[in-house]
């Protein structure tokens, strides 16, 4: 019984993880399409945590003075500077 259950803990697990994929990638295909998309409405339709995780996957620093964006850091290793 410990056996079932435990195979079926990790089936969640997997399951999750797909989901959280297959919503990145939905995420990355839209933007990188260069369609119209409506980008909150997406966010509002599936689990917060996932755009949170996206973001985090792709921008390693953010700098903000005075409240304000100022350079954006990516994974990737690209900077972007906004003056």
């Amino acid at each position: 019984m410990n056996e079932i259950a435990a195979e079926s803990a990790g089936d969640i697990m997997n399951q999750e993880e797909f989901i959280e994929k297959a919503s990145f990638f939905v995420i990355a295909e839209r933007i990188y399409s260069g369609k119209d998309f409506d980008f909150g409405s997406y966010i509002g339709r599936i689990d917060p945590n996932i755009p949170r995780a996206f973001v985090k996957s792709v921008i390693k620093n953010v700098v903000v003075t005075n409240g304000t964006v100022t350079a954006i850091e990516f994974r990737s290793g690209i900077n972007c500077k906004f003056t």
